[in-house]
């Protein structure tokens, strides 16, 4: 495996550690909204950690996709480019 192959495979490996542990709380948070044995304050609360949870899985796809698009901007600049001969 080539030096870029593994740092993307290692960037993608980092993601989905960043991405899992807070889709997981998302499912549990969900999944337990369907108990109707909450209260109506569990209920608020348990939304308002799937939502917090959203949103820092939002941020972390964001940096990720901002960094991908630096780092596609910077080898364009750097890469030779190909002229067809003719």
């Amino acid at each position: 495996m080539d030096t870029a192959a593994a740092s993307n495979r290692g960037e993608m490996v980092d993601l989905a550690d960043r991405i899992r542990a807070p889709l997981a709380v998302v499912y549990g948070y969900l999944s337990l909204l369907s108990d109707e044995r909450l209260s109506a304050r569990q209920r608020t609360q348990a939304f308002a950690m799937a939502i917090q949870k959203c949103v820092e899985m939002n941020i972390v796809l964001r940096e990720q996709l901002a960094a991908s698009l630096r780092d596609s901007a910077e080898n364009a600049e750097t890469e030779p480019v190909l002229t067809r001969a003719g």
